[in-house]
């Protein structure tokens, strides 16, 4: 599922159309046209279009899912190196595949829990994907 086909379909089922919802969320136009698409989509602008007041839970977590889905597919990995669970509580990541990409997220989590600039890097990408509502 791409971000491009979620996001129309979230403004479909919005009724609204492309800038009233690029306004409402402070995104240049620009960035919703690229989103539309099917273009890259940075962290930054992905968190202010998942910002939209009226979005259900449900839908911010299927424009997040999306979103790393396309992301994936950017960085040549595929089903088989990891697993998205969107939940209402908290988008769950599951890590199977590479075990030297397993190593290495963890190895990141360890960091991040000693360094407060690696854990705050680390906060800003989650809070990126997840958001809160």
């Amino acid at each position: 599922m791409s971000l491009a086909n979620t996001l129309n379909r979230t403004l479909k089922d919005l009724a609204l159309r492309n800038n009233k919802f690029a306004e409402a969320c402070g995104v240049p136009n620009s960035a919703m046209t690229n989103a539309l698409s099917g273009r890259p989509v940075r962290a930054k602008t992905m968190k202010k279009l998942m910002s939209y007041p009226d979005l259900t839970s449900e839908q911010v977590n299927r424009l997040a899912v999306a979103w790393i889905e396309d992301r994936r597919d950017d960085l040549g990995m595929n089903t088989d190196d990891f697993h998205i669970v969107p939940s209402k509580g908290e988008t769950i990541f599951r890590i199977t595949g590479d075990p030297v990409l397993v190593q290495a997220l963890r190895e990141i989590g360890l960091e991040a829990m000693e360094d407060k600039k690696v854990y705050n890097m680390v906060m800003a990408i989650r809070d990126a994907v997840v958001g809160e509502k």
